[in-house]
């Protein structure tokens, strides 16, 4: 009876997650056709300007320059906010799901993840005002996070085509290069890391404001999670089931997370980055005799 119990639990957990993955992957797929028409933009211009500093012996390596956040900044907060506007809201939505006990477990279609007004929830004044702080920590953090890494990868391509002796014709075509496999490989990391993120602090937010008891961190169970590989120094396989108060943290690979992608608690990125985990409301139904 208690194998039959267990059993049940673990494949309770696989439901929501198969259900919750459903759902991250539209709502990704949104954020990278936007991440796309974005570097695409700021591709244009960054090479437009590279072109404009430079001449026929002579180039720039200001990145600065290249890459005002004056210009990108406000870009790329205009194409990105309105989605993650959804994607929190949509995971208010599945933790309100969730804890139905007479409405059936779905993902969210694809309608429901288009605009915010399609989701329909009732959120408190509380719960309105937690996301819009979050969407306002949105738009500090995740371009500081794009910028220095961008600003990085040309600072050092320009550099090596200095070293290597390349004219302005072919440090071009270098950069151009570099620069749209930098934007597909960080567009893709972008999507997975901020959805995951502003998925679960939805959950979050809403077991907060309804007075959810406990949650319980729900792992992806294949080869592409973080300690499948026993060599890998974080591991998301081992924290699946794991059950805490909802205002306490898990420790996931010696970190403490409020949620999976949460940053707050100073998780390095080898805990945040590409994760697919999620956290939902622990409801015990173990019959104790």
């Amino acid at each position: 009876m208690r194998v039959l119990q267990r059993d049940e639990k673990v494949l309770r957990r696989r439901r929501i997650g198969k259900t919750h993955a459903a759902m991250r992957d539209r709502l990704e797929s949104g954020v990278l056709r936007s991440q796309r028409k974005f570097w695409r933009m700021m591709s244009a211009v960054v090479m437009r300007r590279f072109k404009a500093a430079g001449g026929d012996k002579s180039f720039t390596d200001d990145v600065d320059a290249l890459l005002p956040d004056g210009i990108f900044e406000p870009n790329f907060n205009r194409s990105m906010i309105p989605h993650w506007n959804v994607v929190v809201w949509s995971g208010v939505k599945f933790e309100e799901d969730l804890i139905k006990p007479t409405k059936k477990l779905q993902a969210i279609t694809d309608a429901d993840a288009a605009i915010p007004p399609s989701i329909h929830v009732d959120p408190s004044p509380r719960l309105k005002k937690r996301v819009r702080e979050y969407l306002e920590d949105r738009t500090e953090g995740v371009w500081s996070d794009v910028s220095t890494t961008t600003k990085k990868r040309l600072a050092a391509a320009i550099k090596k085509g200095v070293a290597d002796g390349l004219d302005f014709k072919e440090m071009t075509k270098r950069l151009n290069v570099i620069f749209k496999k930098h934007a597909i490989s960080s567009g893709k990391v972008l999507a997975r890391t901020e959805v995951t993120a502003s998925i679960n602090f939805g959950q979050q937010a809403e077991r907060d404001d309804i007075g959810i008891a406990q949650k319980q961190w729900i792992s992806r169970l294949d080869s592409r999670n973080r300690g499948a590989n026993p060599k890998s120094k974080f591991d998301h396989l081992a924290p699946d089931g794991q059950v805490q108060n909802n205002s306490a943290t898990f420790t996931v690979s010696g970190e403490r997370l409020l949620f999976p992608g949460d940053r707050s608690m100073g998780a390095s990125a080898g805990n945040i980055v590409y994760c697919r985990c999620i956290a939902a409301s622990f409801i015990d139904t173990t019959v104790r005799r």
